[in-house]
């Protein structure tokens, strides 16, 4: 499965504009993942640590993701 990963940098925005930029980013992601139909349903995880959504065929799989994903972010600041 591909990753796609946005970083606005240093980009200053106001906590409304956050929250509106994750919440159409999501938005679209959850509905291209809809359009292309597949029969498994998708485990969805909002992180609370950092803005952004997981999407996963199981449940099992989220929290190593999630762990994995949260390093690999704090390794790029």
């Amino acid at each position: 499965m591909p990753r796609f990963v946005i970083d606005t940098g240093d980009i200053d925005m106001s906590k409304e504009d956050v929250m509106l930029l994750q919440s159409d980013l999501q938005s679209t992601t959850l509905g291209h993942i809809a359009k292309l139909g597949y029969e498994k349903p998708w485990v969805t995880k909002f992180p609370r640590h950092w803005y952004g959504i997981i999407l996963h065929p199981d449940l099992q799989g989220i929290p190593g993701l999630e762990e994995d994903i949260g390093k690999r972010l704090e390794l790029g600041r």
